[in-house]
């Protein structure tokens, strides 16, 4: 089932308590293959908790990969604390961070899946490159805006903010952000 990984794992199932569970070690994502119908790729650690008692169980996932893919986005190193909170159905992202080249993005937010479906989560890039950017989006460059100048360079800062519910017709996805040293086909744009 897990070719390619060697996890270990200790602590207690009980009556009163519940689950105490602690998992760590070596993984490769691509052992799994796919998590809710996409893909899902990556090699490092993981160290997993499996605490509470029904219907308050919690899975704890606290990352440290290299080149993690997963929603088609090519994130790069992933460190942080993605939690599964089982009883209210909510999934939770805590300073989850994905640096792919020189550009940092940093999640935090949650996904309600149970009654009250929503995503309320902000994506934090404090720096970064035009161009690692698209490297992030690659999928959906190719894939929707072939014109896209996949030569273009320059500095980025700014804030994705994803609201809604999860069908996507009530979804919405934003973004700010502050473009310094822009440069394509010998054109320079210092602040946009």
């Amino acid at each position: 089932f897990l070719k390619n990984s060697k996890l270990s794992i200790s602590g207690d199932v009980d009556f009163q308590n519940g689950f105490g569970l602690n998992v760590q070690g070596k993984v490769d994502l691509s052992d799994i293959g796919k998590i809710a119908d996409f893909p899902i790729m990556g090699e490092g650690n993981l160290r997993w908790s499996i605490v509470g008692k029904k219907p308050n169980v919690q899975l704890i996932f606290e990352p440290e990969l290299k080149n993690a893919h997963y929603l088609f986005l090519n994130l790069g190193d992933v460190t942080g604390k993605i939690i599964w909170e089982d009883g209210p159905e909510i999934l939770k992202f805590e300073n989850l961070i994905a640096i792919q080249g020189r550009t940092k993005l940093l999640a935090n937010g949650q996904v309600e899946l149970g009654d009250n479906e929503s995503l309320n989560i902000d994506v934090q890039v404090p720096n970064g490159t035009v161009q690692d950017f698209a490297q992030i989006f690659l999928k959906f460059i190719n894939e929707n805006i072939p014109w896209y100048p996949q030569n273009m360079i320059g500095q980025l800062t700014g804030l994705i903010e994803v609201r809604g519910k999860p069908d996507l017709d009530e979804l919405w996805a934003g973004g700010n952000f502050e473009v310094r040293d822009l440069e394509y086909l010998n054109e320079v744009i210092r602040y946009a």
